[in-house]
This record gives structure tokens, sequence and C-alpha cells, in this order.
């Protein structure tokens, strides 16, 4: 073959990969929507990994508006960040938009989770688990909680009586913390992660490395054939033998408990006695579904599970979890809780350390507690939803630094309109929680850490649906409320006993992630006792 043959040859290959690209990049020029222009053949996934992904769909937000169209390699996004289309998607429509973006990790279990599961198993699934975080639930847990505070307080006790007098990196010391309190209300196994972080704790060790996400496997992913990232141990877009890890530990503790050995009251166990009855699946009603943060909502906690639907008395119409549904579910709760509850818990201790009269007012608020039992259910009420500033200070940090940067939904039928844009069935629609939260339009001085926002005498000035740290909706966060007990439970016990101040190395502001979640990896702080 000749070289002009060759030349040829690659000159037809060029046109034709021209061609295609153009074609799958018209998608909303075709619509009239505006966004950013891609290149192929990326679309504009390169712009997330060499900008940042919050700073990239902050800087879109301003110059392209509230609605516009982006690729996620070839496939067509349609970003929204006005509230009242935001409302549309997660609860007007809802039934229209029940499913989040497609991901199909090769694994058995995994697709079996609350955020990965479609249509009617996802449906099922939020039933079932919905009831586990009921207050009454969740109080159960209280114990489990506070023990994993005192470690946390002894630790800090050791940090300050130590050579480096009281300075720590924040977030590595308090990701000990919400290992520990995930490894015992989920997994039925105790840690002490501060303790062991330099030793041989198996549980700390996967725990760690699975949540350490690495650029290379997140491109990977969504760049390489299935078989391919099976190969390099990446078909979830992290360490498959790590996950496999959890797996086995949760399938050995649900055959323990089904032989009568071990029980507690923990999401395990509480996961394997929950139900839902068939009838009560039916219809198009979602809204019983949408996880509330509200402590004083109205819940049949303290009626027997039997008795919320008389009119069934037959028990063989129940639905329960399968095996490999509760290790799905256990697993995703604690990739979701530990790393976001930590990184959300440390953002605290910084806003508090760079904040002194902010820090100086949450510790008056929390003085009231002082002569609580910590195990009662009087401090359990009070400091669930009874401290406004403490509620507000969690707000103001979750609106500043949402762990998760965005929301995804899918369209379910064709012709579908939002907007007045006429949409495809499986488009997906991205709300980026980040550059909703930080746009002025919503929030005067978006990047000052002012609690007083959240205040009830400012509750007024909010604008529904600007505000989605766990999301909204029916698809919202099942975990929310035990993510709101963790953080207040640690922070009402530790902010009383001990001051946070920053060091010369902290960084203001703090270097995030540009990828994945929203974390920082080292917030230097000193502490020191009350």
């Amino acid at each position: 073959m000749d070289l002009w043959t060759i030349l040829l040859q690659i000159f037809v290959v060029g046109i034709f990969i021209y061609y295609y690209f153009n074609r799958k990049f018209s998608y909303w020029n075709e619509r009239g929507v505006k966004g950013p222009s891609p290149s192929i053949p990326f679309g504009n996934v390169l712009s997330f990994f060499r900008d940042g992904q919050v700073k990239i769909e902050k800087d879109w937000l301003q110059k392209y508006g509230k609605l516009y169209g982006n690729y996620q390699m070839t496939a067509p996004i349609l970003t929204v960040i006005e509230p009242e289309l935001i409302k549309q998607v997660l609860v007007k429509d809802f039934h229209i938009f029940v499913n989040r973006d497609k991901l199909l990790f090769d694994h058995e279990i995994f697709n079996h989770n609350l955020f990965n599961s479609e249509d009617e198993q996802w449906r099922r699934i939020r039933s079932i688990t919905s009831p586990t975080f009921t207050s009454g639930k969740l109080r159960g847990m209280q114990m489990l909680m506070d023990r994993c505070v005192d470690k946390l307080a002894n630790y800090f006790d050791r940090i300050i009586d130590s050579p480096k007098n009281g300075c720590l990196n924040a977030k590595e010391v308090v990701t000990g913390f919400t290992i520990d309190v995930i490894a015992s209300t989920s997994f039925a196994t105790e840690t002490n992660a501060n303790g062991d972080l330099s030793s041989d704790n198996i549980f700390v060790e996967h725990g760690t490395e699975l949540m350490d996400f690495k650029a290379w496997r997140i491109l990977a992913f969504f760049a390489l054939p299935i078989k391919v990232n099976r190969w390099l141990d990446n078909s979830l877009g992290f360490s498959d033998w790590r996950f496999n890890f959890f797996v086995n530990l949760s399938r050995t503790i649900i055959h323990q408990r089904k032989n009568g050995k071990n029980k507690r009251n923990d999401l395990i166990q509480l996961l394997m006695d929950s139900f839902v009855y068939e009838n009560q699946l039916k219809g198009n009603n979602y809204e019983s579904l949408t996880a509330s943060a509200d402590h004083d909502m109205k819940e049949a906690e303290n009626v027997p599970v039997e008795n919320t639907n008389p009119s069934s008395n037959n028990t063989s119409d129940k639905r329960t979890l399968t095996e490999n549904e509760i290790i799905a579910q256990c697993i995703i709760f604690f990739i979701a809780g530990f790393e976001t509850t930590a990184t959300t818990i440390s953002n605290v201790f910084y806003y508090l350390a760079i904040n002194p009269d902010i820090q100086d007012r949450l510790c008056e608020e929390l003085q009231i507690l002082n002569e609580m039992d910590v195990n009662s259910r009087e401090y359990f009420d009070k400091v669930n939803s009874e401290l406004p500033y403490l509620d507000a200070i969690i707000k103001e940090t979750l609106r500043l630094n949402p762990p998760l940067t965005r929301l995804q939904r899918r369209v379910g039928i064709h012709g579908y309109k939002l907007g007045g844009i006429p949409l495809d069935k499986d488009i997906e629609i991205n709300i980026p929680t980040y550059a909703l939260h930080h746009c002025e339009d919503f929030y005067p001085e978006p990047d000052r850490f002012n609690p007083e926002r959240f205040m009830p005498e400012n509750k007024h000035l909010l604008i529904p649906y600007t505000y989605l740290p766990f999301g909204g909706g029916p698809r919202n966060c099942v975990g929310m409320r035990f993510a709101y007990q963790e953080i207040k439970l640690c922070l009402a016990k530790i902010v009383r006993s001990y001051q946070f101040d920053k060091t010369s190395e902290t960084k203001i502001p703090l270097e995030y992630s540009k990828i994945a979640l929203l974390t920082c990896k080292n917030i230097p702080l000193k502490v020191s006792r009350r």
C-alpha cells in the first residue's frame, strides 16, 4: 500500500469522525440552547478535570445563565439552576424523573443500592428502607454514636497533651470518627480509627482506601469498556477488591443474625426486619418517600409495623429486601455517609476556627446541655431540634460546601418539555448544587460564612429549591436524618469541651478536590480545652 493510499484512508476516516461527532454535538444547537462548546471526543468533560467541576459550573452559570446545555462525552446534558424548574424535576414531575443518570456498574450487588436502582426496584427498596430512619429508630443508635464521640474526645485529649500541643489535621481525625460511627451503626464492628490509623486495622484500612478517589479511576470508568476496567480492578470507579471486603463482611453479619447471634440495634438488623405491604407500592403517590430533616415530623414509629396497614392481614403480601439488597444498602450508606459527614464536620471546625465570634456564640447556646444525661431522650430532642444556632451553622456549612456537588435525573418519556425545551427520553438533567448554593441571586455575598441566613427569623428570605445539600423530592438522601444526628451529637459535645483555632498552616480559603466529592484532605487546626 503506497503512501497516498494511506493518507487517503486517514483523510476519509477523519472526515467520518468529524461528521459523526459534529452530529452528536448538534443536539443543543438544534434546540436553540446555549452552552459551552464541546471538544472531540470528550464533550465538556475535560473542563472538569482541568479547572475543577465547581469552578467551571460557577463560570458557566455566569456566562450562560440558569439553563444551558453541555456534553458528557457525547451525551447531551441539560443543566438547570432555576428554582421553579428544579422543583418541576425533583417534585412536580417526579414520576417522569424517577431515575438518575445511567451508571451500570460491573458488579452483581452494587446496582441494587438506592442510589443506582431504578423504577419499581428503587420504589420498593426506598419504601422498605425509609422507616429505618425515623426518629425512634435513630434514637436507638444514640448510645452507639455517643461512644464514638467519646473516642474522638479522647484523641483530642491525647493530641493536646502531646508534643504537637493540639495541632492536627482535622479532616483526618474526623474521618476516623465517622469510620467509627459507620462501623458501629452499620457493620456491628467496633473500631477506634484514630487509635488504629497507624496500625493494621483492616476495617479502617479498607474504608479509607475505598474512598480515596483517584482521577485516573474516574476517567477510566467513564471512558473505557467494562472488560478493561475489570482488568484494572476498576469496574466500580474505585477498588473492586476493597469493595468486596465490605460485601463479605456484611454477608457474614447477616448470616450470624439469621442464626440468632449478635443481634443489636444497628442498620443491618433494621434492614433485615423492615418490610412493606404489596399494596403500598401501587399508584403514583411518592410523597411519603421524601426524607425529612424535621425531628418533630409525624411518624408512626411507636405503632407496630403490622398495624400500619390494618386492611392487610395476609403476611404473604409482605415485601422485604433480598440479602444482596441489604448488603448493597449497607455499603452505599458507608460510601455516602462516612466521607461526606467527615467533610461536613471538619468544615464546621474550620469555619469555627476562622470565625471565633461564631464559635463563642455556639458554645454559649450549647451550655443548656451541661446538666443533661447525654443518653436521655431530653438530650436527644434538644440536640436534634431545639438548638437553632447549631442547626444554622451546619446548614450554612453545607451551603458553602455541599459534599455532593451535583444532582442528576433522567427524562423518562419522549417529547417532554422543560423550560420550553423539547427533550428525548433518557436525556440527563443536571442540577449543579455548588453553583446553585453560590448564586448571588439567591444568597447575597455567597462566599461569606453567615449562619444568620438559616436562623428561624430569616427563614422567609430563603427561596425554595435553592438549598439542596441532600437533594430534594422523593429521591433525596434517605439517610439525611442519620447524618444530621451524627453531626449534631458530635458538635454538641465537642464544642462545649474544646476550642478550635487556625494555625500558620491553615489555608483560607481551603483548597478542595477538583473531582468527585467536594473534599479537602488537609485542614490544619489547633484544638485546646475550654
